[in-house]
């Protein structure tokens, strides 16, 4: 019989850990204190914003998987800001529209399938774009075939990884009325727009300070908002080393037909 392994990490991810949790606490204030401006500016600072915070995973995502040179050189923290800016943007423009459409059939089901497309697929694979560009695959053709490969060699190891963490989010929120709540309905376009915007590790306890101060049972809810960030954050962190390590997995069989790196993060495990 063999032994169990741990299929976590703590203490090798302690520092990225950190600054996520420093990362989603300013996004999360930013955010929501941009919750009263007027339409338009509303919906472009709040783009503008994720996007940049988008790089500030990226820049945890280079610590999980291990230094190296030119990972943060501006060609490719363009790269990284261009993804994000145009998640972001699809988020605004299409997806979030489509959650608004309930007297339409037709454009009812487009957001069904367009949205639970994008909650199956669209942050793992922004994590493997992000994957590609640590990697210093600078052609964007051969980093959608990164992509493409990591997919079809590890698609359900992949898709169970982040259905674990959005389980988990979904449950969470539904439980304590977080920001997924969805009030015994599944909008898919407007639970992806909450997710994208609303859904960083920290931001359930920022909305009791900021929201529920003074309220009965408010201090709480607030500790349990913290640990529920922390454990977030550690799911993230380990979230993202497993989809890297596989995305690397894949390329290196198609290309080099070599195992992963002896001296990164994500193989001492």
């Amino acid at each position: 019989m063999k032994p169990l392994k741990n299929p976590f990490r703590f203490t090798s991810l302690l520092r990225p850990m950190i600054y996520l949790f420093l990362f989603s606490l300013i996004y999360g204030f930013g955010t929501l204190t941009l919750l009263d401006l007027p339409a338009p500016w509303n919906d472009i600072t709040r783009t503008l914003l994720l996007a940049v915070f988008g790089l500030g995973l990226y820049f945890v995502s280079t610590l999980i998987w291990g230094k190296k040179r030119k990972t943060l050189a501006l060609k490719r923290t363009a790269e990284v800001f261009g993804l994000c800016l145009f998640l972001a943007v699809f988020t605004t423009v299409v997806i979030s529209p489509l959650s608004l459409q309930g007297d339409n059939v037709v454009w009812l089901i487009v957001g069904a399938v367009l949205g639970t497309l994008c909650l199956l697929f669209a942050l793992p694979t922004l994590i493997l774009f992000f994957r590609a560009i640590y990697d210093s695959i600078d052609s964007f053709g051969e980093q959608i075939k990164f992509v493409r490969l990591a997919w079809k060699g590890k698609f359900w190891y992949i898709l169970d990884l982040w259905l674990m963490l959005f389980v988990l989010m979904y449950a969470w929120d539904n439980f304590m009325g977080g920001p997924l709540y969805s009030g015994g309905g599944f909008d898919a376009p407007s639970i992806f727009t909450t997710l994208m915007y609303l859904k960083e590790p920290t931001i359930y306890f920022e909305m009791i300070l900021l929201l529920s101060q003074g309220a009965a049972g408010a201090w709480e809810l607030t500790m349990l908002g913290i640990l529920e960030s922390l454990l977030m954050v550690f799911l993230e962190c380990n979230l993202i080393a497993a989809i890297g390590e596989a995305g690397q997995q894949m390329w290196n069989e198609y290309h080099y037909n070599k195992p992963i790196e002896k001296n990164s993060p994500v193989s001492r495990r």
